[in-house]
This record gives C-alpha cells, sequence and structure tokens, in this order.
C-alpha cells in the first residue's frame, strides 16, 4: 500500500504466544497518539499491559511533551488519566500507577481491554 504524508505507518511487536500490540504512528500530526487492544486470549495481566503502556507512552512522547493522557475501557469501566506532563513523567506519578490499578485487573484479562492514548504537542 502507498503511505502518503498522512498515511500511517504501522509497527507491530510479538508478545507472548499469538498476541500481538500495534504501535501506530501518524506522519505530518503534530501530537503522538497511540492504541492497544487485548483480547483475553493474549493472556496479559496489570504488569504485562503496564509494561505495553509504558512502552508506548515513550514512542508518542517524541510527537509531544506537553500533556499526556490516556483512556481505558475494561468490562462496564471507563477510566481517563491526563497531566499537563510529559509522558515520561506522567508514567512514574503514584495517581497513575493507582488508576492503572483500578482500571486493569492484577489477574490475566477475561474481557478485551482498550485503551487510547496521547502526547501532546503545543500548537498556536
Amino acid at each position: 500500500a502507498r503511505r502518503g504524508r498522512h498515511a500511517p505507518a504501522c509497527r507491530t511487536g510479538r508478545l507472548r504466544g499469538s498476541a500481538r500490540a500495534r504501535l501506530l504512528l501518524t506522519a505530518g500530526c503534530m501530537c503522538g497518539i497511540f492504541g492497544l487492544i487485548a483480547l483475553p486470549q493474549a493472556g496479559l495481566d496489570r504488569a504485562a499491559c503496564t509494561t505495553l503502556l509504558d512502552e508506548l507512552f515513550r514512542r508518542s512522547e517524541s510527537r509531544g511533551r506537553e500533556a499526556a493522557g490516556l483512556a481505558i475501557r475494561y468490562q462496564d469501566q471507563l477510566s481517563v488519566f491526563k497531566k499537563p506532563l510529559a509522558a515520561s513523567e506522567m508514567i512514574k506519578r503514584a495517581d497513575y500507577q493507582r488508576m492503572l490499578g483500578t482500571a486493569i485487573p492484577d489477574r490475566r484479562l477475561t474481557g478485551p481491554l482498550a485503551v487510547i492514548g496521547h502526547s501532546r504537542l503545543v500548537t498556536n
């Protein structure tokens, strides 16, 4: 497929078993946006999800350092966390870790997990 200036570049990383994570980086945009979808068959728990999210935030930070946030959908719960900080600073905060602790189960996932994250670049 042809990739133009605004077409997404997709990078796929291997996880345990047959699970895959995709990091979508958009060329020509000002912010870093990523997503993660994990099904129960992936065998992921909170520690694995946190490791993936930390890596996705670090990779997206090159596209923006003024603010970061994410929304997590699991079971019937939607959790949102955002701060006017670089992603690398935000993921170190205790309140971010607490939010992950309530949004993602410690045991293996029993349903689909969907996450969208954002590292913002201020534009005028």
